[in-house]
């Protein structure tokens, strides 16, 4: 999110000129890459996940494709208020990591959208006057398009249920709380409503092994060997969630 910042460093134009135009194309270079790879069957550049959604992946992965998409968003903000080639760079940016699908990274695109539009409108005020919006009313109708174009997607990743995974405990998964509740059931119809791919479910079960020893945790590496053997592959090295990963190491006071 700080793709922006590096060019408020004392840095040479050549090397500044290099960076404007080079960050906010590496996702599109990505997308290009992905696509060789297709055309030669040796990887594609999208992919249909679990939930049936389309997910653009590049040469990388969707989530990864997707923070560079930001960086490049992040980037083409600064320097598009004066250049409209930054501008068309900015809307590629956000059309890439809208359809990634990747949720967190869609969700910042679009504050990043929304700060951009609102500081569009300072800028136009101070600089053409208050009536001569046009470029700002583009940007916000081409951003809402693009983003609406993937809504189908993004409902299916939402709100699919039907994966034999949804609850990614495996011996453990019967277990029963003090309630009497299952577990599996209880995590089942907690995501019902909301998919997660699977991380409710590993959120919970690396929380229960932090408050074991919640002030001081269980030492640093815990959080990538606790769920071994215990949770689906995907979260036996971590519960994809940081905060959650320092507080199983380290707890509160690390």
């Amino acid at each position: 999110m700080l793709g922006a910042v590096i060019f408020e460093i004392n840095i040479t134009t050549p090397l500044r000129r290099l960076l404007q135009w080079t960050l906010p194309a590496l996702a599109t270079l990505s997308l290009l890459l992905g696509l060789a790879a297709n055309i030669t069957s040796t990887e594609t550049f999208y992919r249909v996940d679990y939930t049936t959604a389309l997910r653009l992946q590049g040469a990388t992965i969707p989530s990864h494709l997707a923070m560079l998409a930001l960086v490049g968003m992040m980037v083409s903000a600064r320097f598009a208020f004066s250049d409209k080639r930054q501008l068309v760079l900015f809307l590629v940016n956000f059309g890439i990591v809208t359809w990634t699908g990747t949720r967190a990274a869609m969700i910042a695109a679009a504050i990043v959208v929304f700060a951009w539009v609102i500081a569009d409108i300072i800028h136009t005020r101070r600089t053409v006057g208050a009536y001569r919006l046009s470029r700002t009313l583009v940007v916000a109708a081409l951003s809402a398009m693009i983003f609406v174009s993937y809504l189908p997607e993004l409902v299916q990743r939402m709100s699919f249920v039907h994966y034999e995974d949804a609850a990614f405990l495996a011996d453990s998964a019967e277990d029963i709380d003090e309630s009497g509740n299952s577990i599996l059931q209880d995590t089942v119809s907690t995501m019902a409503s909301l998919n997660t791919s699977g991380r409710l479910t590993a959120w919970r079960y690396y929380l229960e092994v932090a408050l074991e020893n919640p002030f001081f945790g269980r030492g640093v590496g815990a959080g990538t060997v606790a769920a071994q053997g215990v949770l689906h592959p995907a979260f036996a090295r971590a519960p994809h969630n940081e905060y959650i990963r320092l507080l199983v190491d380290g707890g509160i006071l690390g």
